[in-house]
Parts: C-alpha cells; sequence; structure tokens
C-alpha cells in the first residue's frame, strides 16, 4: 500500500517526492488504483517465490540424476541433457549458457592490431582495418560483441604482433555469467513437439 503517516491525528499519503497529502484529498480512484497495484504485485511476488521453489526442487533431482549416472562410471556429469520419458512423448532439456566478456589485456591487444595495421601496405589492409572496426564496435549498452572479437583469430596473418595480439586476446577472455536453462516440451495430439511456457532462465 502507499505510504501513510499520522500527525496530529490527520493521515497523510506520501506522494513519490515525499509530500504528504491529506488522505480526504486522495481521490477515490487513485485509492482503488493504489489497491489494486498493490494487490496484484504481492500475487506476482508470491507465485515468483513459489516458482523460485520449483526451479530449485526441479534442478536439485536433475542434477542427482545426473550425477548419478555419470557416478556410474566414475565421471562427474558436466554440460547438457536431453531426458525423455519411457514412451518418449515427454522430455526435459538442460542447456547452459555464458555470457563472456574480456579483462584489460584486450585493450593492448587493439593497440597490437592497430600498429599491424598502419604498417601493412594501403591495399592489402582495407578488408582487415574493416573487419577489426567491426570487430571493436560497441552496442548502445557499451558492450562489445565477444563472437566477433574472437573471430578476428581466425584471420591467419604471418606477423608476429598479429600472433602476440590473437594470444591477447585468448588470455584475457573471462566469463562473466553462467546460466542453467530448463526446457520442458511434451508432444501433442500430432505428435509434434510443443513447448511448455516456463521461463525458469531467469530466476
Amino acid at each position: 500500500m502507499a505510504k501513510k503517516i499520522v500527525e496530529n491525528g490527520t493521515r497523510f499519503w506520501l506522494d513519490p517526492e515525499g509530500n504528504k497529502v491529506p488522505e480526504t484529498y486522495v481521490d477515490k480512484v487513485d485509492k482503488k488504483r493504489d489497491a489494486l497495484v498493490e494487490r496484484t504485485i504481492k500475487k506476482i511476488e508470491n507465485a515468483n517465490l513459489r516458482l523460485k521453489q520449483l526451479k530449485e526442487k526441479i534442478e536439485m533431482e536433475v542434477d542427482r540424476f545426473l550425477d548419478g549416472i555419470a557416478e556410474q562410471y566414475g565421471e562427474d556429469w558436466k554440460g547438457n541433457a536431453l531426458l525423455r520419458n519411457f514412451d518418449q512423448s515427454k522430455e526435459v532439456q538442460i542447456k547452459y549458457g555464458q555470457t563472456i566478456g574480456f579483462d584489460e589485456r584486450l585493450q593492448v591487444a587493439r593497440q597490437l592490431i592497430d600498429r599491424c595495421i598502419e604498417k601493412w601496405s594501403e591495399g592489402s589492409d582495407m578488408k582487415i582495418r574493416m573487419l577489426v572496426n567491426q570487430a571493436f564496435k560497441v552496442d548502445k549498452k557499451g558492450q562489445l560483441d565477444a563472437k566477433l572479437i574472437l573471430s578476428l583469430r581466425q584471420i591467419k596473418i604471418k606477423d608476429n604482433e598479429w600472433k602476440q595480439a590473437m594470444e591477447l586476446i585468448a588470455d584475457s577472455v573471462k566469463i562473466e555469467n553462467r546460466r542453467k536453462y530448463f526446457i520442458f516440451k511434451r508432444k501433442d495430439v500430432n505428435g509434434e513437439w510443443q513447448t511448455i511456457s516456463m521461463n525458469f532462465s531467469y530466476l
């Protein structure tokens, strides 16, 4: 509910700036809207909590099963998995995704790359210059595209500084975030796989 205080027997509602508005001056529609939003958010928060608890339970059960399978062969379970029921009509997919970033060595690599381009002949460096500029271009959030930067390592050039720059790019890679994804599916009456919407990945 809206923040309220009582002073000298008068009940006030606090607006976004913290100003005290006497309750008698708060419109009925505003009161109804406030109550509706509060009820709705409370229900969503409760549902979100139950969903988190469900995810934790499913994750624990799946991990226990996969660890048990791997343990039979003296290994630890790593990576993705696809589990299906006996009649192959339902499945649970477990996938891992990760966000790649770079440390300060990437900037040194960029300096080496620029030096390489400057010393190469004008005719042969333009295409590579365009690839480099595109790879180091940041998006609206100021983020680099890790795939484009790593793709530079596929360009094989016989130049010691270029090779050093590519090694620096590889060394500068760091995993910023690793997330487990669950995907649930079942076959419909036509035998087609249909995803059961349950966005666990952001919980």
